[in-house]
């Protein structure tokens, strides 16, 4: 595939309003593709990141968001809300609620 055929992909990914896991798939696309050809094009064209942004709904040039810890009266140990944590290439993590161990956690984001 040419670039010019990549980034048209990815300019149409932008303005689909799809997600990428049901962009690429629908329009026959692998995964590891996809996500090149949209890395290239956001290197080339910085400004459409802030369309990025708001499909992932991410704030203030961040992917990441705040995570409230909830103190449960009685008990000396804080309680996680259940998260989800996407990472590149569309893998997907869900941490139920309840986690008491935040250094669990800790170590999932830092590898």
């Amino acid at each position: 595939m040419s670039k010019e055929e990549g980034f048209r992909y990815i300019e149409d990914y932008l303005r689909s309003g799809m997600r990428g896991s049901e962009y690429y798939r629908a329009h026959g696309l692998s995964e590891w593709q996809f996500y090149k050809w949209k890395q290239l094009y956001l290197l080339e064209h910085p400004e459409a990141s802030e369309t990025v942004m708001k499909k992932t709904g991410a704030h203030n040039g961040s992917l990441m968001r705040p995570v409230e810890v909830k103190h449960v009266p009685g008990d000396e140990t804080p309680c996680m809300p259940p998260i989800d944590i996407y990472y590149p290439g569309g893998i997907h993590l869900r941490v139920e609620g309840g986690l008491r161990d935040v250094s669990l956690l800790e170590r999932l984001l830092n590898r």
